[in-house]
């Protein structure tokens, strides 16, 4: 206990979760509000936040740097609102931002190019707020806006090429609302969409096919999809707003996972897979890890180190050292999967409380009072009732 600032509680039980937030030091992140994570080769984690900017860690050093845009100077990167980070395959760092487009560094990380949406050039960025960006197996850069659909980078003379959108577009996106892309191991892009469910594109013939929500068949569980995770039997574990879901690619079938299966909670966010092949699930509730041998689930929250409140759609990473980072509202959690153990500990039970008919039954008084409680229901090994105390209950 403090004197002004509140209680700090310990968990002293394992190595397991780590919480890095922002301090009144340089050396922190510049804002808690975290919107996407990502590694580069040389292993540096980068960190878009909710209006703090860029954040740079090392996590060989601990030091945090910051890149923040400063206005009129092209020098920075052109907002402070960074959804998506990706390392192309020639060291640029590509940033996108909401609002402002994309700010592309050099592999020694200085601006050398923006890129933003002109009305009136119809190859420039289809729009300003930059979802996800993506680069596939063939090097080809993939754009999701929200709000102007896909585009395509060509490198050649730094333009984009727009795809259609809309439920009537067999040649493009069915929405224009792009929440994530990924390439499956066939070569596939899945493209999740806020309110048109899940388009997987061919790239070869460029055609799209849909999923999308329907009652009473066996569909994809909501139409607002996030993060798509394809597992080592070539199926795919998708995000959706109603639980997670499964879909097993030969019978084309989804299993769906929600709280009452024992997820932690139904908002899924980010998917990680750890060394087994298990999961690991950012939600609203917190984080919950799958099993897929025994198909249960084990939960944490806050009681185990985390941060409160929820976390967010881009906001998850696996190293390559396997360590794992999931970001929210309140900073980063890291941790080591293989090091998150479950407290043996088993609780001894007490019987706390005891009515009848609902009403809570006191102590005797002395022996002429009728309660068939004769000292504290701690201390009571046995209790004598009457038949017609038929309804009793104990806490």
């Amino acid at each position: 206990g403090t004197f002004n600032e509140g209680i700090d509680q310990v968990n002293v039980d394992a190595d397991n979760f780590t919480h890095f937030r922002r301090k009144s030091n340089d050396n922190s992140l510049k804002s808690n509000k975290i919107l996407t994570i990502y590694e580069d080769k040389k292993e540096i984690i980068w960190i878009g936040t909710d209006g703090g900017g860029l954040n740079q860690y090392n996590p060989a050093t601990g030091v945090f740097k910051q890149l923040l845009n400063q206005p009129g100077n092209t020098a920075t990167i052109s907002g402070n609102h960074v959804l998506s980070v990706c390392e192309m395959e020639n060291g640029e760092l590509w940033v996108g931002t909401w609002g402002a487009g994309i700010t592309v560094l050099n592999s020694n990380r200085k601006v050398i190019r923006h890129f933003q949406h002109n009305s009136l050039i119809n190859t420039s960025l289809s729009g300003n707020n930059i979802w996800k960006i993506f680069q596939d197996s063939d090097n080809n850069i993939w754009i999701g806006t929200y709000g102007g659909g896909l585009n395509l980078y060509n490198p050649n003379n730094h333009t984009f090429t727009r795809y259609p959108y809309g439920l009537n577009s067999a040649k493009g996106t069915n929405n224009s609302k792009i929440l994530s892309i990924y390439e499956d191991s066939s070569g596939f892009l899945w493209i999740g969409t806020d309110g048109s469910g899940l388009n997987k594109m061919d790239r070869k013939n460029k055609s799209f096919e849909y999923f999308l929500n329907s009652q009473g068949k066996n569909s994809i569980s909501d139409n607002t999809v996030g993060v798509v995770k394809e597992d080592k039997y070539g199926n795919f574990w998708i995000a959706t707003k109603k639980g997670l879901d499964y879909f097993n690619s030969k019978n084309r079938k989804f299993t769906h996972y929600s709280e009452t299966d024992g997820l932690g909670g139904d908002i899924i966010h980010g998917i990680l897979d750890d060394s087994k092949g298990n999961l690991w699930i950012s939600t609203n509730k917190g984080i919950s890890n799958f099993d897929l041998t025994s198909k249960s689930f084990r939960n944490f929250s806050e009681a185990d180190g985390l941060q409160f409140g929820e976390f967010k759609e881009l906001a998850s990473l696996k190293t390559k050292s396997g360590k794992m980072y999931f970001g929210g509202n309140n900073g980063i959690n890291a941790f080591w999967p293989e090091r998150i153990k479950p407290v043996k500990f088993d609780p001894p039970v007490y019987i706390t409380g005891f009515q009848i008919f609902n009403k809570n039954i006191n102590v005797a008084k002395d022996e002429k009072d009728l309660s068939p409680l004769k000292e504290n229901i701690l201390l009571t090994n046995e209790i004598t009732l009457s038949y017609k105390n038929s309804v009793f209950s104990f806490d």
